[in-house]
């Protein structure tokens, strides 16, 4: 298996900017907010980039110590953990 995957739940494999593409997609599906989901996805491509090359499995520890380390104020980085979690939380139901 190439170590930039990991098989779900389900048996899927997902490369992380994959996985993001199909969350923004049912976002919108849903009707989010136009400015919601252009912080989603500011907030995911961050992600993406930090993460990308590694499995959608990544340490708990290594989300946080990311976040913290983001130039952005306290409410911002709580608001990507918000947006970071979204995505978990939707990809163990929909990958």
């Amino acid at each position: 298996m190439d170590s930039r995957t990991t098989a779900n739940r389900r048996g899927g494999i997902h490369h992380h900017p994959e996985a993001a593409d199909r969350y923004l997609r049912a976002r919108t599906a849903d009707g989010i907010a136009k400015a919601t989901l252009s912080h989603a996805k500011m907030d995911l491509a961050r992600f993406t980039k930090q993460f990308g090359d590694r499995t959608l499995s990544i340490p708990p520890d290594d989300i946080r110590t990311w976040i913290a380390a983001l130039p952005f104020s306290e409410v911002t980085k709580r608001n990507h953990f918000k947006r970071v979690r979204a995505f978990y939380t939707w990809l163990g139901s929909n990958a």
